[in-house]
């Protein structure tokens, strides 16, 4: 079984451009992000033609958002993968009151930044809240709930799995497969746009391929 970890392409989200006119569910993907996407898939394809990895017994997770669906759309234009299912549970960490804001501006909201601050004192990075929204912590549960979907879905060891999603959700997923540590999710880079992982299990054993594919977004 071949689990393939696919961070969506830029969106304008991460180019911080136009964004004041999308709720983040609806951030689209900018041409560069399309661009990623398209190279994204050509390398699947051949990478999966190289290493017989077989497409007709895979599924394609994808997170609701509109830059995950852009981005899985794209990349199955080259692998035509038949089974595909959108999960909720696959979403971008929630950044609440904070949603779409550089730094700067979140200064504005003055008592929800100082408490934040005090947060990351006291409790880390990893667990400490957004205001109105989700902490690295809230994501890795998701994480775990949906490794149980993932695993009621194999039926004979042999399916191969693509995951389309976000940054802090495919970190914890990792975080939560290989039971790491709070400290490896901090010092663990985050997955560029349109970045692929592979993680590999068979009969014995299961590990980290790590990446397989990076592109030079930041």
């Amino acid at each position: 079984m071949k689990i393939f970890l696919i961070r969506h392409g830029e969106s304008t989200q991460n180019a911080f451009s136009n964004i004041e006119n999308y709720p983040d569910f609806k951030v689209p993907l900018t041409e560069k992000g399309i661009k990623q996407a398209n190279d994204c898939g050509l390398f699947l394809k051949n990478y999966c033609k190289e290493n017989d990895i077989d497409i007709k017994n895979a599924t394609l997770f994808v997170s609701p958002f509109e830059r995950t669906r852009q981005t899985a759309k794209i990349i199955n234009k080259y692998l035509d993968i038949k089974t595909i299912k959108e999960d909720a549970i696959l979403i971008e960490r929630q950044f609440g009151l904070f949603d779409n804001l550089k730094n700067e501006e979140r200064i504005k909201y003055k008592d929800a930044w100082e408490y934040q601050n005090w947060m990351y004192e006291h409790e880390g990075y990893f667990f400490t809240k957004f205001p109105l929204g989700e902490s690295n912590f809230d994501v890795f549960v998701r994480a775990r709930l949906f490794l149980n979907t993932l695993f009621r879905d194999v039926k004979t060891g042999d399916e191969n799995f693509f995951i389309v999603s976000h940054g802090a959700f495919l970190k914890t997923l990792q975080m939560a497969y290989f039971n790491y540590s709070p400290e490896w999710f901090c010092e663990e880079p985050y997955m560029n746009n349109c970045d692929v992982k592979l993680i590999e299990k068979n009969k014995n054993e299961c590990f980290d391929r790590s990446w397989i594919y990076k592109t030079d977004s930041d």
